[in-house]
């Protein structure tokens, strides 16, 4: 049997985890627009010392925070519930940085349709090397093919 991640312990520990998540992607977001705290303060609302709290992971935030914080620095927020058939939480929570490379990588879908203009990519379960599968979907359906198998 596989020990739980460590965020299995507690909500709270769950919870810890995907804040900090949050919190490293506000960071990098202020780091690309080259932004001091000060500058990230005014745009909030608040004291460069809230904004110490917020970046620190001492911040108990809402969604409605959340929400803010990103918009302020041009940014989108999305809640996603997933299974990624680890209902025992033996890996803990997917990295954000996980679902935005991907969504990146489907040409930055923004409705559902979107997808069926995108290629798709099948990841075979299994050691390294992982083959991968690219299929063109935007293809009449009699030019659909394989356009590639790659190693990585």
């Amino acid at each position: 049997m596989t020990k739980p991640h460590w965020t299995e312990k507690s909500l709270s520990d769950f919870l810890f985890s995907v804040r900090f998540d949050f919190v490293y992607q506000l960071e990098k977001q202020i780091e690309r627009l080259k932004l001091r705290d000060e500058d990230f303060a005014s745009r909030v609302g608040v004291t460069k010392g809230r904004v110490s709290q917020i970046l620190n992971n001492r911040d108990n935030m809402t969604l409605r925070s959340m929400i803010k914080y990103a918009r302020a620095l041009g940014l989108k927020l999305s809640v996603v519930a997933y299974d990624d058939g680890d209902a025992d939480n033996n890996k803990g929570p997917i990295p954000a940085e996980i679902f935005r490379t991907c969504w990146e990588k489907q040409g930055k879908p923004v409705v559902f349709w979107d997808l069926e203009k995108a290629s798709t990519a099948t990841f075979t379960k299994s050691a390294y090397p992982l083959h991968v599968t690219f299929t063109l979907s935007t293809l009449p359906e009699q030019e659909k093919a394989i356009v590639g198998t790659q190693e990585l």
